[in-house]
């Protein structure tokens, strides 16, 4: 199968997604597949943990799972075309992501925030002490075949 029809049949399953579970849209249904596909968690849980706000601190969602032992930072670039998979992830989109997730976890965003992402943010925050927690960020963006670049710190 070419890249143009591996893409096609992908974003086709993107929009069947949004319909299925009433997202506004194939970024949010990019967010559900990634959790559910890859991270193996509640769809439940993954639609509740979308944050649609422009002034996320360059956070899609946070999830954890349901040991509490993991918790994802997520962030998810999609593209209007298969002309535009070959772009990038640009530089300021990374640093906008690590700087909001630093933001976040050390900075004193209460009232700062959209009130969803606050309470996602609190959550971690009180789990974050215990043992054994570990803390990713996965940056998932269509590329000619979907890239999911994961950092761990």
């Amino acid at each position: 199968m070419d890249k143009q029809t591996l893409f096609d049949r992908f974003i086709l399953m993107l929009n069947n997604i949004k319909s299925l579970h009433g997202l506004e849209n194939i970024h949010d249904a990019l967010i559900l597949w990634f959790g559910e596909n890859c991270l193996f968690l509640d769809v439940d849980d993954i639609k509740s943990n979308i944050v649609n706000d422009m002034h996320a601190e360059g956070v899609d969602a946070i999830f954890f799972d349901n040991n509490n032992t993991n918790i994802y930072f997520i962030q998810a670039k999609t593209v209007s075309s298969f002309n535009k998979t070959s772009d990038n992830l640009g530089e300021n989109d990374l640093k906008k992501t690590l700087d909001g997730i630093r933001f976040l976890i050390k900075g004193d965003y209460i009232g700062k925030i959209s009130q969803r992402l606050e309470e996602l943010v609190n959550e971690y925050h009180a789990k974050e002490g215990n043992v054994g927690i570990k803390v990713s960020v996965y940056f998932g963006i269509l590329k000619e075949l979907l890239n999911i670049m994961k950092m761990i710190f």
